[in-house]
């Protein structure tokens, strides 16, 4: 067939004409010849029919009679016919009555038959067998049966054979003679299309056209090239045109991500530094209440280092007695949607000493969904102090009622060293008590103040009348809704500045009277702080959403002049297939594979920004997960022999989807830098640790040069060329984004030419 389709098209026609004259010459004599064996066969079963009527006519009285001799005197007249071998005769009940066996011929064994089954003819290659039965007057008396050759049919064959030739040879020599003059006005106009073809392969140049003459189907394909070679024309040129498009398209791509980056970069280091050098103590967590961040600020209120508390519950901390209380007061938070409070409760240190902290807590949200939580605390253990003492002695005056002189001196030199401003005043709002920290606080001497209504001094205007009405409200029911909590609200000075305070009023009754002692701090500074944390917080989702969002449109930019290129250079591959010469497929090659080189690294791009979007946080069963990874990888393990081992795997909380990601990058990693001529082998283990879980995943690939592990999770970082070992180097930054948003760790360990061990953590919590 391949040496059919490689001759030319004139001797394709020529072929294809003899050949059809040749087998229609064929079937012309196959027909003659099966009509005239046909005729013949029909003319010696006539003929042998007639002597078998004859000789049963004769065999009537020996049938009838009984007479055997008479019956085989009969037969022998049957040597006057030289072509009957053999005949038999059977009575009426199918027995042999005589027989007849032609000089030098064999005994021939005639089939067994009856009355009701006996057919009249039998061929077999070159004999055949007639069968008669004898009657008389519609009485059966037996059968008569020849077997005779067809000694003339060889000679009819031999000569349609001789005929058959000559024919052929005719039909032949007509056929050649008749298609080599049609051939030449058929392939003269096809030889000229192959030219033009010839050329535009040679030289590339598609402005080349074909005349088309006539309107067959010859003519139909000459036009359709022209047409071919002038969309080519036009492609080739739009793919030039798109080629330079993409390729600014690119760079202004490029350069805008790059100062997104630079500027998203200074942000969080601008936020960075702004809260760990904040005198407090800045955390942030996620929505389950687990640190995610912490300044440093956390060892000198704690005890605890940054590396100690993330990945641990804030409730660690927290005063046993307390935690029942805390855990109300931040669910009412969330079922109340508050989006900021401050609330004061007791923490345990390390050293296990006992401090009181206040604690500002803000929701962050995305799209309106609680993702996490901010939070700044400060170390009130002495202003708790302060009002402990206060209060204790206030209790021990009223109890001992000693000299009320003596206790005012008491109270006012805990009033002098107190941290804070402390004002007391009574049901009146008279000012009784100002603290050296007031006067300083609000720019007002003792003297100028006391006995003068407080609302006149730090109370801004606007809140005046709210601060007349508690007070009634506290003499009318006894309680307000203020009393005994630490609230923020705004203070002005002697100056008329106003600035934010933290506020804790606490009721005394002193014998009759009823005194209201106010602990006031300026928090102007933290306030401050908070809102530019909310703000540089706000401005980061911000920002991270932009980027997200311009990555996404930045890829789906990209691809679609990827996608164009691919498809352009594919159809252009395709229909100049077999005419374009090596340098130009090579051409065509280094295109498919840069774009999809392109494709592979936004699509790992997109990949990598979509990890932990969404998450949920499900029981995982990590044997199920390892081998849904093994069989997705089931053609590169075959492919490299690898062998992998594991250990019994534990079920934890974690996204099912992140978790077969990590484990799938960290496996094809083993598998793709193996040693030449070694096969892989990777041995996966657990070790059940207090409160997580440690896996390990050995390889005895090509190892890692100490330098270059403290980058190797680093995004866009490779050790290796794409030649050597393809890849985005997104993988491993992808794994460790995974075990971070898990409150996991991961590292590794290797030496070069040794292969490497992959360790990362898993927490063992059982639910959120």
């Amino acid at each position: 067939m391949t040496e059919f389709i490689n001759i030319s098209i004139r001797n394709k026609l020529i072929l294809i004409q003899v050949a059809t004259a040749f087998i229609a010459a064929m079937i012309c004599s196959a027909f003659f010849l099966f009509n005239d064996i046909k005729t013949f066969k029909s003319s010696e079963v006539r003929n042998k029919n007639s002597i078998a009527d004859i000789v049963g006519v004769n065999l009537i009285s020996p049938l009838l009679f009984n007479d055997q001799d008479a019956a085989n005197k009969i037969i022998l007249h049957l040597d006057d016919n030289p072509s009957i071998l053999n005949a038999v005769v059977l009575d009426k009940n199918g027995k042999k009555f005589a027989e007849y066996i032609k000089k030098g011929s064999d005994p021939f064994s005639f089939p067994i038959v009856d009355k009701k089954t006996v057919e009249k003819q039998s061929f077999f290659e070159s004999e055949f067998i007639v069968r008669y039965q004898i009657f008389q007057e519609k009485e059966f008396l037996g059968i008569i049966m020849l077997h005779a050759e067809l000694h003339d049919l060889k000679v009819i064959i031999l000569n349609y054979f001789k005929t058959a030739i000559l024919i052929l040879l005719f039909s032949i020599f007509s056929a050649f003679i008749i298609s080599n003059f049609l051939q030449k006005i058929i392939t003269n106009r096809l030889l000229s299309l192959v030219r033009s073809t010839r050329e535009v392969a040679e030289t590339g140049n598609y402005s080349i056209r074909i005349s088309a003459q006539g309107k067959d189907e010859i003519g139909v394909l000459s036009e359709g090239f022209n047409s071919m070679l002038e969309q080519i024309e036009k492609t080739q040129k739009a793919l030039q045109e798109a080629n330079l498009n993409l390729e600014e398209r690119v760079k202004e791509r490029t350069v805008s991500l790059e100062k997104s980056r630079e500027s998203l970069k200074l942000s969080e280091e601008k936020y960075r530094k702004l809260v760990e050098e904040a005198g407090d103590v800045v955390y942030t967590s996620d929505f389950n209440g687990y640190f995610t961040y912490i300044n440093p600020m956390s060892i000198k209120l704690t005890g605890y280092t940054e590396n100690e508390l993330i990945g641990k519950h804030f409730s660690a901390i927290i005063d046993p007695e307390w935690k029942e209380k805390v855990a109300k007061f931040y669910k009412d938070q969330f079922i109340n949607k508050i989006q900021e409070t401050l609330f004061s409760f007791p923490i345990i240190t390390k050293s296990g000493k006992k401090k009181w902290i206040e604690q500002t807590v803000i929701q962050q949200k995305v799209d309106g969904r609680i993702t996490g939580h901010q939070a700044i605390v400060r170390d009130i253990t002495e202003r708790k102090k302060s009002e402990e003492e206060i209060k204790q002695k206030s209790e021990e005056l009223e109890r001992s009622n000693i000299n009320l002189k003596d206790s005012e001196q008491q109270i006012q030199a805990i009033f002098d060293s107190a941290p804070d401003a402390v004002i007391v005043i009574n049901h009146e709002s008279t000012i009784v008590k100002w603290n050296p920290k007031a006067e300083k606080l609000f720019d007002w001497n003792e003297s100028e103040v006391l006995g003068k209504p407080l609302y006149n001094f730090i109370i801004p205007e606007r809140y005046r009348e709210r601060h007349k009405n508690g007070m009634k409200h506290y003499l009318a029911a006894g309680e307000g809704p203020v009393l005994n909590k630490d609230i923020e609200i705004e203070a002005i000075n002697k100056k008329g500045i106003e600035f934010s305070v933290s506020l804790t009023i606490s009721p005394v009754g002193i014998k009759d009277k009823i005194l209201f002692i106010g602990f006031i701090r300026d928090i102007t500074q933290r306030k401050k702080i908070e809102e530019e944390i909310k703000q540089k917080s706000q401005e980061l989702a911000r920002s991270n959403m932009e980027l997200e969002q311009f990555a996404y449109v930045a890829s789906h930019d990209l691809q679609e002049p990827l996608r164009t290129i691919d498809n352009f250079v594919g159809l252009l591959d395709k229909k100049s297939s077999g005419k374009t010469d090596e340098v130009t497929k090579e051409y065509f090659k280094f295109i498919v594979n840069a774009t999809s080189k392109m494709q592979n690294l936004i699509k790992d791009l997109l990949e990598f920004s979509r990890v932990g979007k969404n998450m949920l946080f499900t029981a995982v069963d990590c044997n199920k997960i390892l081998k849904e990874v093994i069989a997705d990888l089931d053609v590169a393990i075959k492919e490299s022999n690898a062998k992998i081992t594991s250990a019994t795997l534990p079920v934890l909380l974690g996204n099912e989807t992140e978790l077969k990601r990590l484990f799938q990058n960290l496996i094809s990693n083993a598998i793709k830098f193996r040693k030449k001529n070694v096969l892989p082998e990777i041995i996966i283990t657990v070790e059940e640790k207090e409160k997580e879980y440690l896996f390990a995943i050995k390889d005895n690939g090509i190892g890692i040069e100490e330098k270059h592990i403290n980058k190797l999770f680093i995004i866009f970082q490779r050790l290796h060329s794409v030649e050597e070992y393809p890849g985005t180097g997104i993988g491993l930054a992808t794994c460790k984004k995974i075990v971070t948003l898990h409150k996991g760790k991961i590292w590794v360990e290797s030496k070069l030419g040794e292969g490497s061990v992959f360790y990362f953590t898993l927490p063992k919590e059982k639910s959120n």
